[in-house]
């Protein structure tokens, strides 16, 4: 049975983004806020805004959205033993470039800016013996991921490779990045989750303050989908710029991941919810993020789901766009 036109009060509209709370939000301190403006700001934070922590290098296997949970098993059995020994091997060529001893970590200024790090590399192994990098992102401050690729030739110079075993896996990708812990306003120092982590430098870094929701307004069911009972999840990506706003001509969709009931074509109903999330999102006002106390635009992942019920209310939350 399709609702009626005045049933729409029983119709609700869950902004189902992930979790906003520390340290599962800020996976990464800089990875989701543009260090590029203001550099003004960015450039006189004051030094009781810095705290000295340790810098990592990070690793982690590629994850895609449609891997089956056995296949990401079967091949980090595998994989992550080895790519725990390139990221040691990796780790122990920074720590000499930095002039470090065994048992000691160097300061990592000024050969590396704070500004540097959340920035990966690719890398990619392969049965026959090859390893590949590249550089995942450019973005204003190269030296992080530059130290990486020159420590990653190192490594490979001294002969650090993949062990392959019987498997049907032929290849495997894997990051690498220079990484921080998570620090607050309060500068509370809060551990990093990543499976592989190896010290290699210190750095004083500043804290980092998330964007948070200050004002939202629902977004309206279109009255086509409430006559032919449509539901559907819409996820976005945008920028929250420093006033708070979402800058509209950041707005992006990813249809590819969109979901409608099996019994309705996405093109039917697709554009009508987008359009819908949009106009909500005009009026939507935050608190924007900041960097040792500079604001600093911010992008953001986040899914609209339209759906029917006769429980009230608008849960939310937001998740930085990695």
């Amino acid at each position: 049975m399709r609702p009626s036109p005045g049933s729409q009060s029983l119709l609700w509209v869950v902004f189902a983004l992930s979790g906003l709370t520390w340290p599962h939000v800020l996976r990464a301190q800089f990875s989701a806020v543009d260090l590029t403006a203001p550099p003004a700001c960015l450039q006189s934070i004051s030094a009781d805004s810095m705290v000295r922590v340790v810098v990592y290098v990070a690793a982690d296997t590629v994850r895609h959205p449609f891997d089956h949970p056995d296949t990401m098993r079967h091949v980090n059995r595998f994989a992550m033993p080895n790519v725990a020994v390139v990221a040691q091997a990796v780790g122990e060529q920074i720590r000499t470039m930095f002039g470090a001893g065994s048992d000691t970590l160097a300061a990592g200024a000024p050969l590396v800016s704070w500004r540097a790090l959340d920035e990966p590399i690719d890398v990619g192994a392969w049965r026959d013996g090859r390893m590949v990098a590249r550089v995942d992102r450019d973005s204003g401050d190269t030296t992080g991921s530059t130290l990486l690729m020159h420590a990653f030739a190192a490594a490979r110079a001294t002969g650090v490779g993949f062990v392959w075993p019987d498997s049907t896996s032929d290849s495997v990708t894997f990051t690498l990045a220079l990484v921080a812990p998570v620090v607050s306003r309060s500068h509370r120092v809060s551990p990093r989750l990543d499976p592989i982590q190896v010290p290699v430098f210190t750095l004083s870094v500043p804290w980092v303050e998330p964007v948070r929701l200050r004002t939202t307004s629902a977004p309206e069911y279109p009255r086509d989908a409430v006559m032919e009972g449509a539901r559907a999840t819409i996820f976005l990506r945008y920028v929250v710029d420093t006033t708070g706003r979402v800058e509209m001509k950041t707005v992006r969709d990813a249809r590819d991941f969109a979901w409608l009931p099996p019994s309705m074509r996405l093109r039917d109903f697709y554009v009508q919810f987008l359009q819908a999330a949009r106009a909500a999102l005009v009026r939507w006002t935050f608190v924007p993020a900041r960097v040792g106390g500079c604001p600093v635009p911010q992008q953001i992942a986040q899914s609209f789901s339209f759906g029917f019920s006769t429980v009230g209310g608008v849960p939310w939350h937001m998740e930085p766009w990695p």
